[in-house]
């Protein structure tokens, strides 16, 4: 112990608050379809794997994200990325969809306080718009 206090620069400090979350889902649907008054069943198989998480790079700067892989289709689902900083009085937001179709950024700086909570600057660029 005396040698991590002598030489605290040599080691990492894994005291950073962060969180992450993984969820597997299964979905099973068992259909019956009628097509020229015959029956057929129809199933199909659904598995996904969903993770979100955040880290708090300083006490003042935060980054989450959230994604998924869906295993039917081989590719990456919706995924953001977020990144909050803590500026006394105000605070700033950058929200960020880089794929897909609600491929989007938005932009927020606003004062904390709830009295000048109409008090803001927002940029956004949405699918809605041209890219």
């Amino acid at each position: 112990m005396s040698e991590i206090t002598e030489n605290q620069d040599q080691y990492v400090d894994w005291d950073v608050p962060w969180s992450l979350n993984i969820n597997y889902n299964v979905r099973y649907t068992n259909r019956n379809k009628y097509v020229n008054y015959e029956k057929s069943q129809e199933e199909t198989l659904v598995q996904t794997l969903g993770f979100s998480g955040d880290i708090s790079i300083t006490p003042k700067w935060k980054i989450g994200f959230r994604s998924g892989y869906d295993f039917e289709t081989g590719k990456l689902c919706y995924t953001s990325i977020n990144i909050y900083r803590d500026l006394h009085c105000w605070q700033m937001r950058f929200n960020w969809i880089p794929m897909g179709p609600q491929k989007s950024w938005n932009f927020s700086l606003n004062i904390k306080s709830s009295i000048l909570q109409d008090l803001k600057l927002t940029k956004k660029k949405d699918f809605r718009d041209n890219y």
